[in-house]
């Protein structure tokens, strides 16, 4: 996972700047410390789920993005909802269910 964030931020600099150039350069520059973090802190079990959680929305972003000017618009509206439906389920009710109640609940 650091790998990943340290590859995409040199990326960044190589590729023809995109419109969200800085957004997701301030995105993996304060994402790389806190992973590094997490791995000094001995705190990997928990940023693993905290990114199987987080990820597994933005494989809908990775398609979205893929199809969105070669599909027709039906099949992008489709994969929209699925993305919309991963987001609320994965980011929002199983991040709060399971790692934010978990870690309330272990530190009792």
């Amino acid at each position: 996972m650091l790998g990943y964030h340290c590859e995409s931020t040199l990326a960044m600099f190589v590729r023809k700047p995109q419109n969200d150039f800085f957004e997701m350069c301030l995105h993996h520059v304060l994402t790389i410390p806190l992973i590094a973090y997490a791995y000094v802190g001995r705190y990997g079990p928990t940023i693993l789920i905290i990114t199987l959680i987080i990820d597994n929305s933005d494989i809908w972003i990775g398609l979205i993005r893929g199809v969105m000017d070669l599909v027709n618009k039906a099949v992008t509206v489709i994969i929209l909802i699925l993305l919309l439906t991963s987001w609320i389920y994965f980011r929002i009710f199983l991040m709060f269910t399971e790692v934010c109640y978990g870690a309330g609940y272990d530190s009792r």
